[in-house]
């Protein structure tokens, strides 16, 4: 946990050997979210996390909002597109919306979310081939898990495996491309799941959709 006061850099190095001008960006509460998820600062520079004012918010994705944006890139690190620009989610600061809930650019669908980590710890290759993988809710999970050594491909939310580019509970364009025949592969959504029957039904039409392609799914 970071200590309070002004001088953040100058604490937080003093506190934990890591110098955060690496990403200055990112300020003092995202930073200490990354922290409370698993992220220690020493890795946070090699994610693409940024803190963004109402006006950036809206070149990017059309919300006025404060808040922190992450790019969704491909497994080669090139960004996905929507209308040519860059797919983004941002987290709105609190209390700028009722619902407080994240937000993609409207009409953008869903993308999978791949953690730069997955390059760090040489694990792309597990998706790229034939290796375990693990699907989780949220960015800061997934990059926690392949932080930890997990091939993991992150959801922004239990239902953003599919959207309106497929017909009804098929996979995204993206996921399709991924060879699923013969793969062990872990669904790990939020504790909730034992509560919403949403939920639910979400996590066991994508576990349909994963073992028609041949998967070997556990939950």
């Amino acid at each position: 946990s970071l200590s309070q006061g002004s001088d953040f850099n100058a604490k937080s190095t003093a506190n934990t050997g890591f110098n955060t001008n690496q990403k200055s960006d990112l300020g003092r509460k995202l930073v200490q979210e990354l922290v409370d998820s698993g992220i220690p600062i020493n890795l946070q520079h090699l994610l693409n996390y940024k803190y963004v004012s109402k006006e950036e918010a809206f070149k990017l994705m059309g919300y006025k909002y404060s808040g922190w944006v992450v790019p969704y890139l491909d497994l080669d690190g090139k960004p996905y597109l929507h209308n040519g620009k860059p797919f983004y989610r941002i987290k709105p600061d609190a209390g700028q919306i009722s619902d407080g809930k994240y937000r993609t650019m409207k009409g953008a669908g869903n993308r999978p979310y791949f953690s730069p980590l997955l390059k760090e710890q040489n694990l792309i290759k597990d998706i790229k081939g034939n290796g375990n993988i693990i699907f989780t809710e949220g960015e800061k999970k997934t990059d926690s898990l392949v932080r930890h050594g997990f091939t993991t491909i992150g959801l922004a939310g239990v239902w953003s495996w599919t959207d309106g580019r497929v017909d009804k509970y098929q996979l995204l364009p993206e996921l399709e491309a991924i060879s699923w025949r013969g793969r062990n592969v872990v669904i790990l959504f939020d504790s909730d799941v034992v509560l919403k029957d949403q939920v639910q039904q979400a996590l066991k039409e994508l576990s349909k959709a994963l073992t028609k392609r041949g998967a070997k799914v556990k939950v």
